[in-house]
């Protein structure tokens, strides 16, 4: 999207803060709101990187406040905004009533489950119908797994075959906008050094585990400091993946405002040095501070040297990792799991990190692949197949599909950034990195 630009992002970022402070913090809100150059916005811009960021609810009381007081935002596009508000808030609400049902049924099984993410950080938001999620992320024991999953299919869930693998079973209710991943591993089923380092951290300990009051539901869930830690493994692997959009800001901005207190901040850097992410998380934080409002106590001492990257970081959110607004999901991720698995290094330059994308090693090739693993030798035979499979993908799909040469340069952009925030190790390459 050509739109966005340092001033436009602080703008759209504004807008966001304010939609945060509006209903607590009003004359804050007021004063951000009053710190933005109307002239400089594109409000179809901004509606189209609300809807695909999940933020048009949120941002409407902002909206709203800005139509009363101005006549910038054209008339069609506040009706289409208030529409969009009310039925995203109408959508999300018969998911409450399902997960209260889950929660009896799995008490009365004396069964144990832990929520995670959605729930607890949409208590977080000014209304907790603000924030657009279809999933439910509970964590439970492997021991009460298969029980657990019957309770699912006596209320009506089915289960998503295609979705599910080994540590996470996922259920959808057919007649409610409403998921269900039950999780028996946290970090589902990636392999790898990092994942390793994840293990001994010990994230779901029982003892660390907290019980509070989400959404008006009575949960536990997990401890403050390891769901933070949790939190930004989750980030890092759909950025790495497949990217993230602007409301991953948000949600660690309200959960570190709110939770702070109870995270020892020192241990939590300790935690995520060992895993690698601290230059991402400084960014990350950095970014939240500067355009969100979050306190800065959590990052502070650490003196991060933030660089001029941290615009193409902002814009990479913004546009949730995709490329000339066409879907990079399926098409990036099999090839980038090695590399935030920790298994594969990346090459310090453009030329090398494209070679690595054509003809990826045994460690980097997608699971699909798998033969690969237990067959080395085998290692030409994927790279052919993997390029018919593009092939039949390309032809059946024409204009939703990566070329292979723009494939190629978005999977190597999206390389060159996991490397330079530290997410991936880097290969010491005779050639000094050309970026």
């Amino acid at each position: 999207m050509n739109y966005w630009n340092k001033e436009t992002i602080k703008d759209f970022l504004g807008l966001l803060k304010a939609s945060l402070l509006i209903k607590d913090r009003y004359e804050e809100a007021v004063s951000v709101i009053n710190g933005i150059n109307f002239s400089n916005i594109n409000w179809d811009e901004v509606y189209s990187a609300a809807n695909i960021n999940g933020t048009i609810p949120l941002l409407y009381p902002v909206i709203e406040y800005i139509r009363d007081n101005s006549d910038v935002i054209a008339d069609d596009l506040a009706d289409k905004w208030k529409t969009g508000t009310k039925v995203n808030m109408i959508i999300e609400l018969p998911k409450y009533t399902a997960i209260r049902r889950i929660i009896e049924k799995a008490s009365q099984a004396d069964i144990k489950i832990v929520f995670f993410k959605g729930l607890i950080l949409s208590d977080l938001y000014p209304s907790y119908l603000y924030r657009s999620s279809c999933d439910s992320d509970i964590f439970v024991d492997k021991k009460d797994i298969r029980a657990f999953e019957n309770i699912l299919e006596e209320l009506g869930y089915v289960k998503k075959q295609s979705s599910s693998k080994e540590e996470v079973q996922v259920y959808k209710h057919p007649s409610m906008r409403h998921v269900v991943e039950a999780h028996t591993c946290l970090w589902e089923d990636y392999k790898g050094p990092r994942m390793d380092i994840l293990d001994r951290l010990s994230l779901t300990d029982k003892s660390t585990m907290v019980d509070l009051t989400a959404c008006g539901i009575e949960v536990t869930t997990l401890g403050y400091e390891e769901h933070l830690i949790y939190q930004m493994f989750h980030i890092i692997k759909h950025f790495s993946l497949n990217g993230i959009g602007i409301k991953y800001l948000i949600d660690i901005t309200l959960y570190v405002n709110k939770y702070l207190e109870f995270i020892d901040i020192n241990r939590f850097w300790h935690k995520i040095d060992s895993l690698g992410y601290a230059k991402f998380a400084e960014y990350f934080f950095y970014v939240c501070h500067e355009y969100l409002g979050m306190t800065d106590e959590i990052y502070v001492q650490r003196n991060p040297e933030i660089g001029e990257n941290v615009l193409g970081f902002i814009i990479d959110l913004i546009n949730l990792g995709n490329v000339n607004e066409r879907e990079a999901g399926w098409q990036i991720l099999g090839a980038m799991e090695a590399y935030f698995t920790g298994e594969e290094k990346v090459s310090g330059t453009r030329f090398r990190r494209k070679i690595q994308m054509i003809f990826p090693s045994v460690k980097a090739m997608p699971k699909v692949y798998g033969y690969v693993k237990k067959y080395p030798i085998l290692l030409p035979v994927a790279w052919i197949h993997r390029y018919i499979k593009f092939i039949n993908k390309k032809i059946s799909q024409k204009d939703n599909v990566y070329g292979m040469t723009e494939k190629i340069n978005v999977a190597e952009k999206r390389l060159y950034l996991i490397k330079h925030l530290g997410l991936a190790e880097a290969i010491n390459d005779e050639c000094r990195d050309d970026d």
